[in-house]
């Protein structure tokens, strides 16, 4: 089995490496892929408009924010959300290139002083449901594992670093998904890697969010169907329509069967609202754990492929640890050198 430190070196080069190699494809189709670019399988230019910065060496705000919440926390000496909060605003002076409007939005407000317990509200409908927050939370499944935290302890820390940016249930069922996910594979190797198992993990955990997010007084936030009910139901209608990410989620128990096309079509062809690109994510990560070709193929898949691609590659590494990443890549990354001195500095930090 790999050593702690070799995965959590891993995840932190999955993070970067699937968001630089999805960079080019990022809003593609599988058939605008295989036009612009054949099968990416390295880094290359986007030619998309969305990326100022055509240069093939480049990560985007996924990686830039994932770094940006370990770096407060090291600076820091524990989790501390002012300090994860003073590393964001950090971020956005450097560049807001590829972020998100509820991102951009909240942080903006931060600047101008809002408190971080604010920062995420918004008047705005449409606010609150992208995956600006997992592509950046694996810090916080890291540090519970290094410090043996409690269950709870690890709620109040999601809940606390989901909200700051979106302020939304759907964004708190993503976080605690990917947060178990990742500590299901930090505690892991591939012999002994059972996606059903981690899948009932995720769940088990999900049915504890609505109770466990008015405890810690967001009772605004959990929909009117699970007031009645502090656990899912999916034969209740209702609950489905208001809980995107744990029915989709649970989709993934057919996944064997699931055809890449059923999967796009299951999951809003893996856009970035965070109860699409989490599971269809989820569902390449499980369909291909054994190698490096699950990053390779989400990216092909299309959809908003730097995230889900830094989703995947977050889960292959926490597995695997760094060795599974093909040495070029490391190599080309942007500044390959910062993300692994963060990485160790987090394990010297924390451990």
């Amino acid at each position: 089995m790999p050593s702690k430190q070799s995965k959590i070196r891993g995840m932190f080069l999955g993070v970067a490496i699937g968001d630089q190699l999805g960079r080019c494809a990022e809003g593609m189709t599988p058939a605008q892929i295989k036009k612009n670019y054949g099968r990416v399988i390295n880094y290359r230019r986007p030619v998309n408009r969305r990326w100022k910065n055509k240069k093939a060496k480049v990560w985007t705000d996924d990686n830039q924010l994932h770094l940006a919440t370990a770096k407060g926390m090291i600076r820091a000496g524990k989790f501390d959300m002012a300090s994860i909060a003073k590393e964001h605003i950090k971020a956005y002076n450097e560049s807001t290139e590829g972020w998100g409007g509820s991102t951009r939005e909240a942080v903006e407000r931060l600047k101008s002083g809002v408190r971080w317990t604010d920062s995420g509200k918004t008047n705005k409908k449409d606010r609150g449901h992208g995956n600006g927050v997992v592509m950046k939370i694996g810090s916080l499944a890291l540090h519970n594992i290094l410090i043996n935290a409690s269950s709870a302890d690890l709620y109040e820390k999601i809940i606390e670093f989901t909200l700051m940016t979106h302020y939304s249930f759907p964004a708190l069922a993503g976080s605690v998904s990917h947060v178990i996910g990742l500590e299901y594979c930090l505690n892991n190797n591939i012999d002994d890697f059972a996606p059903i198992d981690m899948l009932h993990q995720i769940y088990l955990e999900l049915n504890h969010l609505p109770f466990l997010t008015q405890m810690w007084n967001h009772s605004e936030l959990v929909p009117s169907s699970y007031k009645r009910s502090y656990w899912w139901e999916t034969s209740n209608g209702q609950i489905e329509r208001e809980a995107p990410v744990e029915l989709n989620m649970h989709k993934l128990l057919s996944f064997p069967a699931m055809k890449i096309q059923h999967a796009r079509a299951a999951f809003g062809r893996g856009d970035c609202l965070v109860y699409h690109s989490l599971p269809f994510a989820y569902y390449f990560f499980m369909r291909w754990a054994s190698s490096f070709e699950s990053v390779i193929r989400v990216i092909n898949a299309g959809g908003d492929t730097d995230t889900t691609g830094s989703i995947v590659g977050a889960l292959l590494g926490a597995l695997h640890g760094e060795d599974i990443f093909p040495k070029h890549l490391i190599r080309n990354l942007q500044d390959p050198e910062l993300v692994i001195d963060t990485a160790d500095r987090f394990y010297k930090t924390f451990a």
